[in-house]
């Protein structure tokens, strides 16, 4: 059993580290694939139409297999899930290397995805559980700099294998991570809830966390200004001559690497609420600037203000799940919150895409500027109406 850390002490310890590169190790993997895969599906006889059924399959698993998840973590334990994840994802991640058809590809990709979401749930709970409550969101927020680097780094290094050394090496790299993947996190301790008592029983009722729905209703409204970013962002950049959207996609990462590092420990500190108002607030103004840009400084700016913002309220929300949920059901609210999370990205690119045929792009970016306001007036009004008893706190692990 593992020993949590106290105000006075560093969050990373052995076990904060080895979760954490052992998710990084997974998702670096996986972000290999984002530029390369549609080549890699043209190259096996494949459409475009395949490319997106390939990409979005993978995605849409992992959306549906999270609530069953985040149960499992309950009942069996975060770093039981989490090995189980990464032994699954280590399986899918070797059947790439040997050549195959789309029908093949698919089923690949949704044994990939069954994976990544079963590790990454497990990853998430396993972090809220050692993370001592006066800590959790700097813990979380610490946690988060991780998935944003292997979204940095991954992609970029995707395309140099490729280029350079063809699809075996890369699938083989891939292989290589989730292996690394599977070792750290078998030699990572259990937590204090992994070693407690299990859940007896299953029930569908139990797949979705009730009281995570409020912060996953922000990380919603988050997600969905986030998607027209990614889907439309190319097109608004060519018409309207402002910079290239690589600079901006890498000004907002490098925001959202910064501001989780210091917005998990202000809540810790001044409350989660004290947080999560200004971070929409941020959020909502930055896709406003990106729909008014007409020079570069401001397109940059729009992407400064949007990352500072997700940064800062991507782990916050999270926290404030942890702090609303009974300690037997962090599995589950992680599981949850991560829902709410894919799922306004999907609604937001499928939202845009559809209405980009009558309107502007930066219509639809002023657009999303109001859902994230309306989102914070529903939190506003949600907390008002909202009396909670406290909640049983998730003990700090001992000896």
């Amino acid at each position: 059993m593992i020993e949590s850390s106290s105000r006075g002490e560093s969050l990373l310890t052995r076990d904060f580290i080895m979760m954490s590169l052992a998710t990084l190790t997974a998702f670096g993997g996986m972000s290999l694939l984002i530029p390369v895969m549609p080549v890699y599906v043209l190259g096996l006889g494949g459409s475009t139409s395949d490319i997106g059924l390939v990409i979005s399959l993978f995605a849409a698993v992992s959306i549906l297999f999270r609530p069953f998840t985040g149960r499992a973590s309950d009942m069996y334990g975060s770093r039981n899930t989490v090995i189980v994840g990464a032994v699954i994802t280590l399986v899918a991640s070797s059947l790439y290397i040997w050549p195959v058809g789309i029908p093949v590809l698919l089923l690949i990709r949704v044994l990939h995805g069954i994976g990544i979401s079963i590790l990454s749930t497990g990853a998430f709970a396993y972090m809220a559980e050692i993370a001592p409550a006066d800590r959790r969101g700097e813990a979380i927020g610490l946690f988060g700099m991780t998935l944003s680097l292997s979204f940095a780094v991954g992609p970029l290094l995707g395309s140099i294998i490729h280029s350079n050394f063809g699809f075996v090496a890369l699938f083989s790299v891939l292989t290589a991570g989730a292996l690394i993947s599977g070792v750290l996190s078998y030699f990572v301790r259990p937590s204090a809830k992994d070693d407690s008592t299990a859940l007896a029983s299953f029930s569908f009722g139990a797949l979705i966390n009730r009281d995570a729905l409020l912060p996953g209703v922000l990380l919603f409204c988050m997600a969905s200004s986030f998607a027209p970013i990614a889907t439309l962002l190319p097109l608004f950049s060519q018409e309207r001559e402002l910079a290239d959207p690589g600079v901006f996609f890498f000004v907002q990462a490098t925001s959202i690497f910064i501001s989780r590092g210091f917005a998990g420990r202000l809540s810790d500190n001044y409350g989660r609420i004290a947080v999560i108002m200004p971070s929409l607030l941020i959020v909502a103004a930055g896709v406003t600037v990106l729909g008014l840009s007409s020079s570069a400084w401001m397109f940059l700016l729009a992407a400064a203000i949007h990352g500072t913002g997700v940064g800062a309220l991507q782990p916050t929300a999270i926290a404030m799940a942890i702090d609303r949920t009974d300690r037997k059901s962090v599995g589950s609210a992680m599981a949850t919150v991560n829902i709410f999370l894919d799922f306004g990205f999907a609604v937001g690119a499928y939202m845009v895409g559809t209405l980009a045929a009558y309107t502007s792009i930066s219509n639809l970016y002023l657009g999303e500027g109001v859902v994230v306001i309306t989102g914070m007036v529903l939190f506003t009004v949600w907390m008002k109406r909202e009396k909670r008893p406290k909640p049983e706190p998730i003990p700090a692990a001992s000896v």
